[in-house]
């Protein structure tokens, strides 16, 4: 289906929270899909502190789905990472801008997450929030990879 592994970054701001869940759900999906040969998908922030668990509350809840997140560290998105990427999906419009400061000759691989499904909102942190926050956040993920998977699959061809 791809000429070339594409490799997938999906960036939020800590890596601990909404990143790194949807870096499960999306590795999940491709592996259901049988393109996990040609997709890699990775995760990072655009201000993580180094080595930092997945948040608690997102733990348990891929853990209820049989994902495992407990091994996740956070790391910080480099330039290499921003060149190298086929794709980077950001939770937020402030992340895209974070990008285009340190690369503006690679932001039109750069994509809002909800773009996907034509659409033009940030992804609301849950980190400190609780449980239901992270429901509600990990509801939204879910709705947009249900809907923009196939938009999706476009832009990483």
């Amino acid at each position: 289906m791809f000429k070339r592994k594409r490799i997938v970054w999906v960036v939020c701001t800590a890596n601990v929270c909404r990143s790194p869940m949807i870096h499960l759900l999306l590795k999940q999906k491709l592996e259901a899909e049988g393109l996990s040969k040609s997709v890699e998908v990775r995760s990072a922030g655009v201000a993580a502190m180094a080595n930092l668990p997945a948040s608690p509350d997102g733990v348990m809840l891929l853990a209820e789905r049989g994902l495992d997140l407990s091994t996740h560290r956070a790391a910080g998105l480099s330039l290499p990472d921003i060149r190298r990427a086929d794709l980077i999906l950001v939770m937020e419009e402030a992340h895209r801008r974070q990008i285009f400061q340190r690369a503006p000759q690679q932001i039109g691989k750069v994509l809002l997450f909800s773009e996907l499904v034509d659409e033009q909102e940030d992804l609301a942190d849950p980190y400190g929030l609780g449980r239901a926050a992270y429901e509600t956040t990990l509801a939204r993920i879910d709705d947009v990879l249900a809907r923009g998977w196939d938009r999706l699959l476009d832009y990483i061809r």
